[in-house]
């Protein structure tokens, strides 16, 4: 056999590098046919006759990569937006006249909106399509809000809840991306 080349079966083969998401491919080859014979039916196409270890690797791996990135993205727009939630919360409690009130929350919600728009693509690649639609919705309402005088008492008090509940969502965007890292990670180092 000497000068020949051997063909031998895979059984693993380690893939590594940046694009690379699983880094385990394996590959079964079909067993001897007496064994074949004896399997009536065969469990399997091949014969395999265990899994030994699924591998759900590659969405832990790219989110714990992303995670410190994302959840640094999110607390920063949290602080741009708290800034308006606070005011608006504020004014709401002041003793400013309604109008003025009613005036005055109405200004800080569109400069809400408009941070949030700002943020919109940020949003779209980095939260769940269920809070993204949540987030969204009171967008759509809020918008109009903002750019209507003036405005009643249940008009204001609606641009309250749409605030503080786009804040709300934010809040547990963060939280669940938080407790997903740990959970993440525990599973890595085990």
């Amino acid at each position: 056999m000497s000068g020949r080349i051997q063909l031998i079966p895979v059984r693993y083969l380690e893939v590594d590098g940046d694009n690379v998401h699983e880094g385990r491919l394996a590959a079964a080859e079909n067993p001897p046919s007496a064994i074949m014979e004896e399997q009536t039916p065969p469990n399997h196409p091949n014969g395999a006759t265990n899994l030994v270890e699924s591998i759900l690797y590659r969405d832990r791996k790219l989110f714990l990569i992303s995670a410190t990135e994302k959840l640094l993205a999110v607390d920063k727009l949290k602080t741009n937006l708290k800034e308006f939630s606070n005011n608006i919360t504020t004014i709401d409690v002041s003793s400013l006249d309604s109008e003025n009130k009613r005036l005055s929350i109405l200004q800080e919600a569109h400069l809400f909106y408009k941070q949030l728009d700002a943020n919109k693509e940020w949003i779209y690649k980095n939260i769940d399509y269920d809070k993204v639609h949540m987030i969204d919705y009171y967008p759509k309402t809020l918008g109009p809000t903002t750019r209507k005088l003036p405005i009643n008492e249940e008009e204001k008090d609606a641009c309250i809840g749409k605030v503080q509940s786009i804040f709300g969502i934010l809040l547990e965007v963060r939280k669940d991306m938080q407790n997903k890292y740990y959970k993440y990670k525990k599973e890595h180092n085990n």
